[in-house]
């Protein structure tokens, strides 16, 4: 992130988290992508064991739901339960390892915060601010 100005972002509950406008390839507007500070990929690093646990229930589940033949609607949800799982996992492996953009995928203050609020992790500003760098 050398060529790239990077800004703060403070939430209503007051924490401080650094965006950077970066071009994607094969867009043709700016994205706001997440900094990964060292609080960032340590709390993703710790986040990862469990969330890889629930990807796999929530495969597992959705599996079973096929091969019973399961309704639709809960076969939908079924399935929506096991991509989220997925890219959230993704998300944390890529937030781990420092990084917020590859050819799948960048990542976002949204996309973190949707994580934290799932792990229910984001429900004080300092538990908040501490994890936000």
């Amino acid at each position: 992130m050398n060529d790239v100005d990077v800004r703060r972002i403070r939430l209503e509950a007051g924490a401080l988290f650094d965006v950077a406008d970066v071009f994607v390839p094969g867009q043709d507007r700016r994205v706001s992508v997440l900094v990964p500070t060292p609080s960032i990929k340590a709390a993703a690093t710790s986040l990862l064991v469990a969330c890889e646990a629930q990807m796999r229930a929530r495969a597992r589940r959705l599996v079973f739901l096929e091969g019973e033949g399961a309704e639709s609607l809960r076969l939908s949800q079924a399935r929506v339960a096991a991509q989220e799982s997925a890219s959230r996992y993704y998300v944390l492996e890529m937030l781990s390892r420092g990084q917020n953009i590859d050819p799948r995928k960048v990542v976002t203050l949204a996309d973190w915060l949707e994580i934290l609020e799932h792990f229910a992790l984001a429900t004080s500003t300092g538990a908040l601010q501490e994890i936000g760098g």
